[in-house]
Order: C-alpha cells, then structure tokens, then sequence
C-alpha cells in the first residue's frame, strides 16, 4: 500500500546544514518532493515555485524564528501542514506554536522513523 507521504510536497527549514541534508535524504525517498532552505527569507523565496502541503521549519533560525516564519505564511498557506522542530522547546514557544496554528512540535534530537510516524498521524 502506497503511503500518503509518497505524495507530500515538503519544504524543510533548518540552518544545520548536516541535520537538514540528512532529513531530505530521508524524506526524498519517502515523498515526491522535497525542498530545503536554510534560513526563513530563503523560504519565502521558494514560495512561488511550489505549493507545499508540509513544511517543517525549526525554531532557531537566524533572522525570523520558525513560529514568525508560521505567522507570516498564515494566509497563504492555511492548508499547509506546518510542523515546528526544535532542541530549545519552552512553554512561551509553544503557547506561541499553538497561536501560530502549528500542526506539530517535535523536540529535537528525532530519528527518521519518529519524523515519519509524526508525518502520517498528520496526514491520516
């Protein structure tokens, strides 16, 4: 049986570039496509290439943290599955994930099958 991630489009935001790169090789092989920015401002300039039904964004970024990232994508992407990552959680992020209408937190460090077990009771 085909798995619905198999046709996810994801975009994932990390500035790890060894953590991100390990996650879009594991997702490339579980969705049909996969996406990776490494900054929210390099996110929103993949906006007009593709609709995303999942983006995973960690908190700490440089610039705009995930969750003002979530906020300022609200209207365009409302469909959008939007799961947050993060080492750091606090309460405040996460009462400020819930406000943002963030789907999904998982805490850092996660394995694979931990990022697609969280990905499916989404999808389902």
């Amino acid at each position: 049986m085909e798995s619905k991630i198999q046709l996810q489009r994801i975009l994932l935001i990390d500035q790890n570039e060894s953590l991100r790169d390990s996650m879009a090789f594991y997702l490339s092989n579980k969705s049909r496509t996969v996406c990776t920015a490494r900054n929210a401002e390099v996110a929103m300039e993949l906006w007009g290439h593709a609709k995303w039904d999942i983006i995973i964004c960690d908190y700490h970024l440089p610039g705009m943290n995930g969750v003002e990232f979530f906020r300022s994508l609200e209207e365009k992407f409302k469909a959008t599955l939007k799961i947050l990552i993060s080492g750091f959680l606090t309460d405040e992020i996460r009462l400020d994930a819930r406000d943002a209408n963030v789907h999904a937190i998982i805490e850092k460090p996660f394995g694979p099958s931990k990022l697609i077990s969280s990905l499916e009771k989404l999808i389902s």
